[in-house]
């Protein structure tokens, strides 16, 4: 189970060979954040965070894990890891 838990992550292309990925599990509750017009929401508590994985709004809390990427440009590949 916490396996699958592990797996919950967003990757967002911040350059045309860079990207940002968070973790989808909502630092104050544990549940799964949603993806919602680029920009992420707790179904929970109702916290939204920025694409950046900022905290904006609704119920105080911090902001999500940032996860460590590398993207190679040559095959396409993005890798994300903790």
């Amino acid at each position: 189970r916490r396996r699958d838990r592990d797996r919950r992550r967003a990757a967002v292309r911040t350059a045309a060979d860079a990207f940002a990925a968070f973790s989808l599990i909502c630092p104050h509750f544990g549940c799964t954040v949603g993806i919602n017009g680029g920009a992420f929401l707790c179904p929970c508590h109702g916290a939204r965070f920025t694409s950046t994985g900022a905290w904006s709004g609704g119920q105080r809390t911090s902001n999500l894990t940032t996860l460590t990427t590398s993207y190679d440009s040559l095959t396409g590949v993005l890798s994300v890891s903790h």
